[in-house]
Protein backbone atom coordinates (compact mmCIF):
# COMPACT_ATOMS: atom_id res chain seq x y z
CA UNK A 1 0.00 0.00 0.00
CA UNK A 2 2.84 2.14 0.47
CA UNK A 3 3.63 2.29 -3.38
CA UNK A 4 0.06 3.13 -3.65
CA UNK A 5 -0.09 6.12 -1.42
CA UNK A 6 3.17 7.76 -3.36
CA UNK A 7 1.43 8.23 -6.83
CA UNK A 8 -2.48 8.04 -6.09
CA UNK A 9 -2.99 9.85 -9.31
CA UNK A 10 -1.58 7.25 -11.54
CA UNK A 11 -4.32 4.64 -9.75
CA UNK A 12 -6.94 6.52 -10.51
CA UNK A 13 -6.44 6.93 -13.99
CA UNK A 14 -5.51 4.03 -14.69
CA UNK A 15 -9.11 2.74 -12.73
CA UNK A 16 -10.94 5.19 -15.09
CA UNK A 17 -9.28 4.42 -17.85
CA UNK A 18 -9.41 0.13 -17.46
CA UNK A 19 -12.71 -0.37 -15.91
CA UNK A 20 -15.37 -3.21 -17.03
CA UNK A 21 -17.66 -0.90 -19.15
CA UNK A 22 -17.65 -2.88 -23.27
CA UNK A 23 -16.69 0.39 -24.62
CA UNK A 24 -13.16 1.45 -26.15
CA UNK A 25 -11.10 3.40 -23.44
CA UNK A 26 -11.62 7.12 -23.20
CA UNK A 27 -8.77 9.04 -25.11
CA UNK A 28 -8.92 11.70 -22.64
CA UNK A 29 -7.81 8.92 -19.86
CA UNK A 30 -5.03 7.57 -22.26
CA UNK A 31 -3.72 10.76 -23.19
CA UNK A 32 -3.16 11.48 -19.45
CA UNK A 33 -1.81 7.87 -18.90
CA UNK A 34 0.89 8.72 -21.81
CA UNK A 35 1.78 11.91 -20.26
CA UNK A 36 3.45 9.80 -17.17
CA UNK A 37 5.87 8.76 -20.05
CA UNK A 38 7.51 12.73 -19.54
CA UNK A 39 7.75 12.24 -16.21
CA UNK A 40 10.43 10.50 -14.42
CA UNK A 41 11.21 6.85 -14.24
CA UNK A 42 9.53 5.93 -10.87
CA UNK A 43 6.12 7.27 -12.05
CA UNK A 44 6.78 5.12 -15.16
CA UNK A 45 7.09 2.24 -13.31
CA UNK A 46 4.63 2.52 -10.51
CA UNK A 47 2.41 3.02 -13.61
CA UNK A 48 3.64 0.01 -15.68
CA UNK A 49 3.25 -2.14 -12.80
CA UNK A 50 -0.38 -1.23 -11.62
CA UNK A 51 -1.15 -2.26 -15.31
CA UNK A 52 0.26 -5.33 -15.10
CA UNK A 53 -0.92 -6.61 -11.88
CA UNK A 54 -4.59 -5.74 -13.27
CA UNK A 55 -3.68 -7.39 -16.50
CA UNK A 56 -2.46 -11.00 -14.80
CA UNK A 57 -4.83 -10.81 -11.18
CA UNK A 58 -7.88 -10.41 -13.68
CA UNK A 59 -10.18 -13.08 -15.07
CA UNK A 60 -12.71 -10.52 -16.41
CA UNK A 61 -11.99 -10.43 -20.42
CA UNK A 62 -13.14 -6.89 -20.56
CA UNK A 63 -10.33 -5.88 -17.99
CA UNK A 64 -7.49 -7.79 -19.56
CA UNK A 65 -8.09 -6.39 -23.68
CA UNK A 66 -8.10 -3.21 -22.13
CA UNK A 67 -5.26 -3.67 -20.64
CA UNK A 68 -3.74 -4.75 -23.23
CA UNK A 69 -4.96 -1.88 -25.48
CA UNK A 70 -3.22 0.38 -23.17
CA UNK A 71 0.10 -1.90 -22.90
CA UNK A 72 -0.34 -1.45 -26.96
CA UNK A 73 -0.82 2.33 -26.53
CA UNK A 74 2.48 2.71 -24.11
CA UNK A 75 4.75 1.02 -25.98
CA UNK A 76 3.49 2.82 -29.50
CA UNK A 77 3.22 6.39 -28.23
CA UNK A 78 4.33 6.26 -24.49
CA UNK A 79 8.49 7.01 -24.99
CA UNK A 80 11.36 4.86 -24.30
CA UNK A 81 10.46 4.88 -20.85
CA UNK A 82 7.02 2.76 -21.17
CA UNK A 83 8.93 0.75 -24.15
CA UNK A 84 11.77 -0.43 -21.41
CA UNK A 85 9.60 -0.81 -17.89
CA UNK A 86 7.49 -3.31 -20.29
CA UNK A 87 10.12 -4.75 -21.55
CA UNK A 88 11.83 -5.48 -18.26
CA UNK A 89 8.61 -6.31 -15.90
CA UNK A 90 8.87 -10.19 -15.79
CA UNK A 91 11.06 -11.13 -12.82
CA UNK A 92 11.92 -14.10 -14.37
CA UNK A 93 12.32 -13.08 -17.38
CA UNK A 94 12.13 -14.88 -21.17
CA UNK A 95 9.59 -14.19 -23.69
CA UNK A 96 6.67 -14.58 -22.09
CA UNK A 97 6.58 -10.89 -21.08
CA UNK A 98 2.43 -10.77 -20.31
CA UNK A 99 1.73 -14.45 -18.88
CA UNK A 100 -1.30 -14.70 -21.07
CA UNK A 101 -0.80 -17.83 -22.61
CA UNK A 102 -3.50 -19.55 -20.27
CA UNK A 103 -5.76 -16.84 -19.95
CA UNK A 104 -9.48 -18.07 -19.82
CA UNK A 105 -12.96 -16.38 -19.23
CA UNK A 106 -14.89 -19.54 -19.20
CA UNK A 107 -18.16 -17.41 -18.64
CA UNK A 108 -20.08 -18.25 -21.51
CA UNK A 109 -19.26 -19.34 -25.28
CA UNK A 110 -18.65 -15.37 -26.28
CA UNK A 111 -16.04 -15.27 -23.60
CA UNK A 112 -13.96 -18.20 -24.26
CA UNK A 113 -13.94 -16.98 -28.06
CA UNK A 114 -13.07 -13.49 -26.85
CA UNK A 115 -10.49 -15.04 -24.50
CA UNK A 116 -8.46 -17.28 -27.88
CA UNK A 117 -8.39 -13.41 -29.59
CA UNK A 118 -7.33 -11.82 -26.34
CA UNK A 119 -3.86 -14.65 -25.75
CA UNK A 120 -3.18 -14.01 -29.84
CA UNK A 121 -3.27 -10.06 -29.22
CA UNK A 122 -1.10 -10.79 -26.02
CA UNK A 123 1.29 -12.83 -28.09
CA UNK A 124 1.67 -10.30 -30.88
CA UNK A 125 2.33 -7.51 -28.30
CA UNK A 126 5.36 -10.20 -27.10
CA UNK A 127 6.79 -10.99 -30.51
CA UNK A 128 6.48 -6.97 -30.89
CA UNK A 129 8.83 -6.03 -28.40
CA UNK A 130 10.99 -9.33 -29.27
CA UNK A 131 11.51 -8.12 -33.00
CA UNK A 132 12.12 -4.56 -31.36
CA UNK A 133 15.09 -5.74 -29.35
CA UNK A 134 16.67 -7.91 -32.49
CA UNK A 135 16.47 -4.29 -34.80
CA UNK A 136 18.06 -2.46 -32.02
CA UNK A 137 15.08 0.04 -32.56
CA UNK A 138 11.07 -0.26 -31.42
CA UNK A 139 8.83 -0.65 -33.80
CA UNK A 140 6.72 2.57 -32.54
CA UNK A 141 5.32 6.15 -34.16
CA UNK A 142 8.63 7.41 -34.14
CA UNK A 143 10.42 5.22 -36.18
CA UNK A 144 11.11 6.09 -40.01
CA UNK A 145 10.75 9.95 -38.66
CA UNK A 146 14.45 10.44 -38.65
CA UNK A 147 16.35 11.22 -42.18
CA UNK A 148 15.99 8.93 -44.72
CA UNK A 149 19.66 9.04 -46.10
CA UNK A 150 21.06 8.25 -42.83
CA UNK A 151 18.38 5.60 -42.22
CA UNK A 152 20.02 4.02 -45.78
CA UNK A 153 23.40 4.27 -44.29
CA UNK A 154 22.75 2.93 -41.54
CA UNK A 155 21.76 -0.32 -43.10
CA UNK A 156 24.60 0.29 -45.65
CA UNK A 157 26.66 -0.08 -42.83
CA UNK A 158 25.78 -3.59 -41.42
CA UNK A 159 27.34 -7.18 -41.77
CA UNK A 160 25.26 -9.36 -43.83
CA UNK A 161 24.74 -11.53 -40.58
CA UNK A 162 23.37 -8.89 -39.11
CA UNK A 163 21.02 -7.69 -41.69
CA UNK A 164 19.57 -11.07 -42.37
CA UNK A 165 18.85 -11.56 -38.57
CA UNK A 166 17.16 -8.76 -38.86
CA UNK A 167 14.97 -9.84 -41.79
CA UNK A 168 14.32 -13.12 -40.14
CA UNK A 169 12.99 -11.37 -36.73
CA UNK A 170 10.70 -8.93 -38.66
CA UNK A 171 9.29 -12.05 -40.61
CA UNK A 172 8.45 -13.62 -37.34
CA UNK A 173 6.19 -11.16 -36.19
CA UNK A 174 4.73 -10.84 -39.87
CA UNK A 175 4.21 -14.41 -39.27
CA UNK A 176 2.27 -13.77 -35.80
CA UNK A 177 0.10 -11.78 -37.45
CA UNK A 178 -0.73 -14.25 -40.03
CA UNK A 179 -1.48 -17.55 -37.62
CA UNK A 180 -4.58 -15.26 -36.34
CA UNK A 181 -7.77 -16.96 -36.53
CA UNK A 182 -11.57 -16.08 -34.95
CA UNK A 183 -15.13 -15.26 -35.59
CA UNK A 184 -17.14 -12.69 -36.96
CA UNK A 185 -19.02 -12.21 -33.66
CA UNK A 186 -15.60 -11.42 -32.18
CA UNK A 187 -14.66 -9.16 -35.01
CA UNK A 188 -17.35 -7.12 -34.54
CA UNK A 189 -16.76 -5.72 -30.99
CA UNK A 190 -15.23 -2.17 -30.52
CA UNK A 191 -12.88 -3.38 -28.42
CA UNK A 192 -11.24 -6.29 -30.54
CA UNK A 193 -11.72 -3.46 -33.57
CA UNK A 194 -9.78 -0.88 -31.38
CA UNK A 195 -6.96 -3.61 -30.86
CA UNK A 196 -6.67 -4.81 -34.86
CA UNK A 197 -6.55 -1.19 -35.77
CA UNK A 198 -2.86 -0.57 -33.21
CA UNK A 199 -1.97 -3.42 -34.46
CA UNK A 200 -2.13 -2.31 -38.26
CA UNK A 201 -0.05 0.90 -37.83
CA UNK A 202 2.91 -1.86 -36.17
CA UNK A 203 2.30 -4.14 -39.10
CA UNK A 204 3.00 -1.35 -41.48
CA UNK A 205 6.42 -0.64 -39.91
CA UNK A 206 7.62 -3.83 -39.44
CA UNK A 207 6.96 -4.20 -43.43
CA UNK A 208 8.74 -1.22 -44.47
CA UNK A 209 11.14 -1.99 -42.47
CA UNK A 210 11.28 -5.76 -43.87
CA UNK A 211 11.09 -4.22 -47.42
CA UNK A 212 14.10 -1.70 -47.04
CA UNK A 213 16.37 -4.54 -45.87
CA UNK A 214 15.68 -6.86 -48.54
CA UNK A 215 15.95 -4.01 -50.76
CA UNK A 216 19.36 -3.27 -49.22
CA UNK A 217 20.84 -7.07 -49.09
CA UNK A 218 19.47 -7.53 -53.16
CA UNK A 219 22.11 -5.50 -53.96
CA UNK A 220 24.74 -7.78 -52.76
CA UNK A 221 23.66 -10.78 -53.43
CA UNK A 222 26.79 -12.25 -54.72
CA UNK A 223 28.20 -11.54 -51.27
CA UNK A 224 26.41 -13.84 -49.58
CA UNK A 225 26.50 -17.64 -48.76
CA UNK A 226 24.38 -20.74 -49.85
CA UNK A 227 23.08 -20.85 -46.40
CA UNK A 228 22.35 -17.34 -46.20
CA UNK A 229 20.36 -17.00 -50.27
CA UNK A 230 18.20 -20.04 -48.51
CA UNK A 231 17.10 -18.34 -45.28
CA UNK A 232 16.01 -15.40 -47.20
CA UNK A 233 14.29 -17.64 -50.01
CA UNK A 234 11.80 -19.07 -47.55
CA UNK A 235 11.61 -15.39 -46.09
CA UNK A 236 10.31 -14.42 -49.75
CA UNK A 237 7.83 -17.86 -49.72
CA UNK A 238 6.38 -16.84 -46.33
CA UNK A 239 6.04 -13.38 -47.60
CA UNK A 240 3.99 -14.22 -51.15
CA UNK A 241 1.66 -17.06 -48.79
CA UNK A 242 1.07 -14.49 -46.30
CA UNK A 243 0.74 -11.18 -48.58
CA UNK A 244 -3.41 -12.04 -48.54
CA UNK A 245 -3.69 -12.06 -45.23
CA UNK A 246 -2.04 -8.77 -44.39
CA UNK A 247 -4.12 -7.20 -47.35
CA UNK A 248 -7.14 -8.15 -45.69
CA UNK A 249 -5.95 -6.62 -41.95
CA UNK A 250 -5.26 -3.40 -43.55
CA UNK A 251 -8.94 -3.90 -45.29
CA UNK A 252 -10.43 -4.77 -41.80
CA UNK A 253 -9.04 -1.73 -40.45
CA UNK A 254 -11.38 1.38 -39.91
CA UNK A 255 -8.91 3.88 -38.68
CA UNK A 256 -10.07 7.08 -41.24
CA UNK A 257 -6.03 7.36 -41.99
CA UNK A 258 -5.75 4.09 -43.60
CA UNK A 259 -9.17 4.11 -45.25
CA UNK A 260 -8.31 7.37 -47.06
CA UNK A 261 -4.93 5.59 -47.77
CA UNK A 262 -5.28 2.91 -49.02
CA UNK A 263 -2.30 3.33 -51.84
CA UNK A 264 0.45 3.53 -48.85
CA UNK A 265 -0.61 0.32 -47.97
CA UNK A 266 -0.45 -1.17 -51.49
CA UNK A 267 3.05 1.18 -51.73
CA UNK A 268 4.24 -0.51 -48.31
CA UNK A 269 3.29 -4.08 -49.46
CA UNK A 270 5.34 -6.59 -51.92
CA UNK A 271 3.56 -6.65 -54.95
CA UNK A 272 3.66 -10.21 -56.12
CA UNK A 273 6.25 -8.78 -59.40
CA UNK A 274 8.43 -7.58 -57.15
CA UNK A 275 8.63 -10.65 -54.80
CA UNK A 276 9.03 -12.77 -57.88
CA UNK A 277 11.83 -10.84 -59.22
CA UNK A 278 13.70 -10.96 -55.64
CA UNK A 279 12.94 -14.57 -55.57
CA UNK A 280 15.09 -15.33 -59.22
CA UNK A 281 17.35 -13.42 -58.16
CA UNK A 282 18.44 -14.96 -55.33
CA UNK A 283 17.45 -18.84 -57.00
CA UNK A 284 20.44 -17.33 -59.51
CA UNK A 285 22.96 -16.36 -57.23
CA UNK A 286 22.25 -19.85 -55.73
CA UNK A 287 22.73 -21.76 -59.21
CA UNK A 288 25.70 -19.48 -60.08
CA UNK A 289 27.10 -20.30 -56.26
CA UNK A 290 26.63 -24.23 -56.74
CA UNK A 291 28.00 -24.38 -60.21
CA UNK A 292 30.87 -22.33 -59.33
CA UNK A 293 31.97 -24.74 -56.56
CA UNK A 294 31.49 -27.87 -59.19
CA UNK A 295 34.08 -25.81 -61.39
CA UNK A 296 36.50 -24.89 -58.63
CA UNK A 297 36.32 -28.85 -58.17
CA UNK A 298 36.68 -30.11 -61.79
CA UNK A 299 39.29 -28.01 -63.12
CA UNK A 300 41.43 -29.10 -59.95
CA UNK A 301 40.81 -26.30 -57.07
CA UNK A 302 40.33 -27.34 -53.56
CA UNK A 303 39.94 -25.93 -50.41
CA UNK A 304 42.07 -28.32 -47.87
CA UNK A 305 38.88 -29.67 -46.41
CA UNK A 306 38.57 -31.03 -50.03
CA UNK A 307 41.82 -31.91 -50.64
CA UNK A 308 42.09 -34.02 -47.95
CA UNK A 309 38.62 -35.82 -48.66
CA UNK A 310 39.72 -37.02 -52.18
CA UNK A 311 41.23 -40.17 -52.69
CA UNK A 312 43.27 -41.85 -55.62
CA UNK A 313 43.77 -45.31 -57.21
CA UNK A 314 46.30 -46.23 -58.96
CA UNK A 315 48.66 -49.39 -59.90
CA UNK A 316 52.32 -50.05 -59.44
CA UNK A 317 54.39 -53.43 -60.23
CA UNK A 318 55.31 -55.86 -58.07
CA UNK A 319 56.78 -59.59 -57.72
CA UNK A 320 53.22 -61.14 -58.70
CA UNK A 321 51.95 -58.74 -61.16
CA UNK A 322 50.08 -55.07 -60.54
CA UNK A 323 49.74 -54.39 -57.43
CA UNK A 324 46.40 -52.07 -56.86
CA UNK A 325 46.42 -48.99 -54.39
CA UNK A 326 43.46 -47.57 -53.02
CA UNK A 327 42.47 -44.43 -50.65
CA UNK A 328 45.74 -42.45 -51.04
CA UNK A 329 45.20 -38.69 -50.38
CA UNK A 330 46.19 -36.55 -53.16
CA UNK A 331 47.78 -34.49 -50.33
CA UNK A 332 49.89 -37.10 -49.88
CA UNK A 333 50.68 -38.55 -53.13
CA UNK A 334 54.10 -39.76 -54.43
CA UNK A 335 53.78 -39.00 -58.23
CA UNK A 336 57.28 -40.85 -58.82
CA UNK A 337 56.24 -43.64 -56.66
CA UNK A 338 53.55 -45.00 -59.82
CA UNK A 339 56.33 -44.85 -62.50
CA UNK A 340 59.40 -46.92 -60.13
Amino acid sequence: MSKLKKFPQIEVAILKTINHEENVPDEDCVQSLLMIGRSSRMHVAHCVGIIMDRLNKSHNWVVVIKCLIIIHRCLFEGGFMFQDQISIHPAQGGRNYLNLSRFRDSTSLFTWEMSGWIRWYAKFIEQWIQTSIVIGDFLDMKMMDEDSAMYGEKLKGMMNKHLIGEILGLNELLQEVCGWETGKVVMDHPLVKEGLRLATFVILKAYREIKLRLKEIQSRIKTLVQSQVLELLKVCDKLSANSMMLTYFFEMCEDPLLQQNRTVCREVLFSHYELMQLKEALRLASTEKHSTKLDMIDIGIHTPSSIQSLSMRYSKPSANGWEVKRGGSMSHFNYYETFL
